[in-house]
């Protein structure tokens, strides 16, 4: 099968994928395209067919983990990281002097999305520790390039990584452990704010989406910390953002109000603007 080929049939297989009729049809599609992917690297090895192959199982894991075939799931998001990570590597031989090119910037970028999607499937199993340990290696691998593909990666990985280091705070605090401690994850909130702040652009709603998110979940770290002063100033900037287009913001609207009325509670505000 050609690369041409190949394409066609992952493009098919995208296709299948995202309408919820044809999951069954999609799910025995994902096997054959990542076989010619495999046969395709055989014949043609290189960053070109690697690529292929490593998106073919990213999407593969991802259809998988949406039909609750978690272990499955894991397993293609393992080795999704594992091909996105030989194309890293050989595209770093091939361009070690380019490191902002645009090929730099995708294929760090795909290590690092491949790495916040497997965190979901691996949350998913159950299996939480590697869960907030592949989401430090997708922020640690996002250095190799500063490109915009990688930043928006990163904000993505700064920000699931709070929310893992959040969750193992809550976890820890209620066995009863000494040692927990919530500002790791208020700072990785933070690092995905300043990033998502950065990137945020009007004429791309899904930025504005994220940054919302963001700011939620980072005023949520710090009303755990107890600083009341920045959760009222970070919910603040979360609301001027649903304000300029509420129904982009249907699914966050419930947690900024939970998180308001909480606010009030602990920190009242004398001229009560929240």
């Amino acid at each position: 099968m050609s690369q041409a080929d190949a394409e066609s049939l992952f493009r098919r297989a995208c296709e299948l994928s995202a309408d919820p009729s044809n999951l069954d049809e999609a799910a025995g599609l994902w096997p054959e395209v990542i076989d010619a992917y495999r046969e395709l690297g055989v014949r043609e090895p290189g960053p070109s067919s690697g690529r292929g192959l490593a998106r073919a199982l990213w999407r593969h894991s991802l259809l998988l983990l949406a039909t609750q075939r978690v272990p499955e799931a894991v397993a293609a998001g393992e080795e999704a990281v594992e091909v996105f990570d030989r194309v890293l590597d050989q595209t770093l031989l091939l361009r070690f002097e380019e490191c902002v090119s645009p090929a730099m910037d995708q294929a760090v970028a795909d290590a690092v999305r491949a790495r916040t999607d497997l965190a979901q499937a691996l949350t998913a199993a159950g299996r939480l520790e590697e869960r907030t340990a592949v989401l430090s290696q997708a922020v640690a691998k996002a250095v190799l390039s500063g490109g915009p593909l990688t930043r928006r990666a990163l904000g993505t990985a700064h920000h699931d990584l709070s929310v893992a280091e959040l969750n193992d705070f809550m976890c820890a605090a209620e066995g009863g452990r000494g040692d927990a401690d919530p500002r790791s994850a208020a700072l990785s909130a933070s690092r995905a704010t300043e990033i998502r702040r950065e990137l945020a652009d009007t004429t791309d709603p899904a930025t504005l989406w994220e940054l919302a998110g963001t700011y939620t979940h980072y005023a949520k770290c710090l009303l755990v910390l107890g600083d009341g002063e920045r959760a009222v100033a970070v919910v603040r900037l979360a609301r001027s953002l649903v304000a300029f287009d509420p129904p982009l913001f249907r699914e966050i609207r419930p947690r900024l109000d939970q998180l308001m009325r909480v606010l009030r509670e602990r920190f009242p505000s004398p001229d009560d603007d929240l």
